[in-house]
């Protein structure tokens, strides 16, 4: 390699670093495919965050794993348009933030990526049928949630101990439910399945601990096929 190549490649090696470290308050990386960027971390302290749509020139794609994980100072989150993904516990442990704008592009959010924080009312976007395991788990304070109209599996531990959550309403596609998926619920009395669904797998204990589920509900489940207990 000539000393001229060797000067090309290391300096465009430094740009690459110096990029990934400076980007206001955030630290970002380039993502897989390099048409934009994941952001790494959250630096800032702000109250109500507007995630910008591009941050060093390229657009913001996706929200990295643990990005934003125990800001407390935050309360009102707006992610943007473009952003196609969550990852694994991005916003965990944001217990004071009670309100996230989720943008119609996404197509994924990670395992646990809201738990435990202080989210009231969320709404998924209809395109964003990828979701992991307990993304909302722990969040006390989630009263009302909508649901993407096209998902089939809503996965295991997605809404444990979120206590005020009440009526639930899912969509006409839902195919199976995993464990714990609505356990300790404890204010869940109402759950609405669509007159279109005949069966759904349900894991055994998805509804434990939601005592308060009424008896017309809980007679309509299992016609569907829960055998658990509530």
């Amino acid at each position: 390699m000539n000393k001229k190549l060797l000067f090309s490649v290391l300096f465009l090696a430094l740009a690459v670093l110096s990029f990934a470290q400076s980007a206001g308050n955030y630290s970002v990386a380039l993502n897989d495919d390099s048409t934009g960027v994941v952001i790494t971390a959250y630096n800032g302290s702000g109250s109500e965050v507007a995630i910008p749509l591009s941050l060093e020139g390229l657009p913001v794609k996706a929200i990295g794993k643990e990005a934003f994980r125990n800001k407390t100072t935050i309360t009102k989150l707006i992610i943007p348009r473009g952003v196609t993904e969550i990852g694994d516990g991005a916003f965990q442990g944001c217990r004071n933030m009670v309100s996230v704008t989720l943008p119609d592009t996404l197509k994924k959010i990670g395992a646990r990526a809201f738990d435990s924080s202080g989210l009231t009312t969320v709404s998924i976007p209809a395109g964003c049928t990828d979701l992991g395991e307990g993304i909302f788990a722990n969040c006390t304070g989630l009263k009302t949630m909508v649901l993407p109209r096209d998902i089939a599996n809503i996965p295991a531990n997605m809404f444990l101990g979120c206590e005020a959550l009440n009526p639930v309403t899912i969509p006409g596609t839902i195919k199976s439910i995993g464990s714990k998926a609505f356990a300790d619920c404890k204010a869940l009395a109402t759950f609405n399945v669509p007159a279109s669904v005949e069966l759904i797998e349900f894991a055994s204990d998805v509804f434990n601990g939601c005592s308060k589920l009424n008896l017309g509900a809980q007679v309509a489940l299992k016609k569907l096929g829960y055998n658990g207990t509530f």
